[in-house]
């Protein structure tokens, strides 16, 4: 960095002050002892710099063999070494002492490089199928402690079965803990309907975004719900005078407007499924495509070797799911360009339905399922061109399916300076978002 920049920062970091209020009163100012104060915008962009270095270090290590990452996928075609989230850093590698030396090593440079001091006593060695006597002694090695399956990680329990109860009792214990703290107060229907609104729905928003809650949990939730907003708390009930489904109704349709877990934890997933489709560059998405592969442009569902969050994802984008069918599906629309990033065959490109679906039988026959738009109508999908080609001759009917196939292209135009784009059909503004599907739902 510039001398000058260097100047401004440090100018920054060595003459921050503070005051506090003392009976409403400001009392004189100090310096800070360790530079910027909370919340200044400034902190966690200068973390952000000094925890790139580890970030490189990792990357080097891993392309001069010095320590070896997990490989994603039969083919190892996918690397992950490591995860970093602010300062919260998941190292990931292969079970050798080797790789436990270099981790020593990398955390104690960035050490003496950056400044930062690495909290040993709060890292964990969380092992894989690896037996407790070799991660005791790696642990030992590193200086840290060793951690189980499932753990904390930015909030969510990773390696945790979504399926199970235990799972979610963390959630439902902290909603009933915030029930418990207002049971006693004399609120008014309003007031725990704001109550209701505005903090314990949106308890759990975070956890329904990334995993599907069982039946049994969303249930358990409503009560608590509907128990609080009809005055009853735990050990006693109050009547319900109509039922939480009309509660969770929209103002327009005789109801309060609470949200109905169930459909808005669908519409949350939801969103993972419109970024499958917009942001395929994403790390994310290169993981999913390494372990499952890729069928006709679409991810693979790894029928029952996937896990339990991507079979729920795979649900809502096939149309699988118990709530709203194939809601997502009917809803996208791919708007065509130049043609070279849609799949001829699986986007819903032509009046909203895949080519695959109208025409199931052309599509198990054809030689390529995977071919774009562009290279279809570069080879020629006219009569007698040359990207109809097929696995074995074509009966009379299928022949008349062709045919038909065809008419639907006889007007399309492809233009070159355009890119494609999807569309969402609920939104002015073309993308998704999660208050439009949990209305369609």
């Amino acid at each position: 960095f510039p001398t000058l920049w260097r100047k401004w920062i440090l100018e920054c970091v060595s003459t921050a002050t503070a005051s506090v209020l003392v009976n409403g009163s400001p009392t004189e100012e100090f310096p800070m002892e360790r530079g910027l104060r909370q919340g200044d915008p400034l902190s966690p962009f200068l973390f952000l710099l000094a925890a790139e270095g580890l970030n490189v270090m990792m990357r080097a290590m891993v392309q001069s063999d010095l320590f070896t990452g997990y490989n994603v996928g039969s083919d190892n075609s996918m690397v992950v070494s490591h995860l970093q989230f602010a300062d919260d850093t998941l190292l990931l590698g292969a079970k050798s002492w080797a790789n436990v030396r270099a981790l020593r090593v990398i955390l104690v440079l960035f050490e003496k490089v950056s400044g930062l001091k690495v909290n040993f006593h709060k890292s964990m060695l969380v092992g894989v199928n690896i037996g407790e006597s070799w991660l005791m002694e790696a642990a030992s090695v590193l200086g840290c402690k060793v951690g189980k399956i499932p753990f904390m990680y930015l909030g969510l329990p990773i390696g945790g079965d979504p399926r199970r109860l235990a799972f979610w009792e963390p959630i439902v214990s902290n909603i009933r803990s915030r029930l418990s703290r207002w049971k006693n107060r004399l609120l008014s229907f309003g007031g725990r309907l704001i109550l209701i609104k505005s903090v314990l729905t949106s308890l759990p928003v975070y956890a329904l975004s990334f995993f599907k809650a069982p039946s049994g949990i969303i249930s358990s939730l409503e009560s608590l719900l509907s128990s609080f907003f009809w005055g009853g708390g735990e050990g006693h009930r109050k009547i319900a005078w109509i039922s939480w489904q009309t509660v969770c109704l929209g103002q327009e349709h005789g109801g309060l407007g609470v949200r109905q877990l169930r459909e808005f934890n669908t519409a949350l997933l939801g969103k993972w499924c419109w970024r499958m489709l917009v942001d395929k560059g994403g790390m994310w998405y290169r993981v999913l495509a390494a372990r499952y592969g890729e069928v006709a442009g679409r991810l693979a569902v790894g029928g029952r070797n996937g896990s339990a969050w991507w079979r729920e994802v795979a649900r809502i984008r096939d149309g699988d799911g118990a709530v709203g069918g194939a809601w997502f599906a009917e809803s996208i629309e791919r708007r065509v360009g130049n043609g070279s990033d849609t799949s001829f065959w699986s986007d819903p490109w032509l009046d909203g339905v895949p080519l695959r679906v109208r025409y199931r039988r052309l599509f198990d026959l054809h030689f390529n399922q995977s071919i774009s738009v562009a290279d279809m109508c570069e080879v020629g999908w006219e009569e007698g061109g040359a990207a109809w080609q097929w696995r074995r001759q074509l009966w009379v009917w299928e022949e008349e399916l062709l045919t038909e196939c065809r008419g639907l292209l006889y007007d399309i135009v492809l233009q070159t300076n355009i890119s494609d784009t999807w569309i969402w059909r609920h939104d002015t503004g073309g993308g998704y978002s999660v208050r439009g599907a949990y209305s369609l739902l």
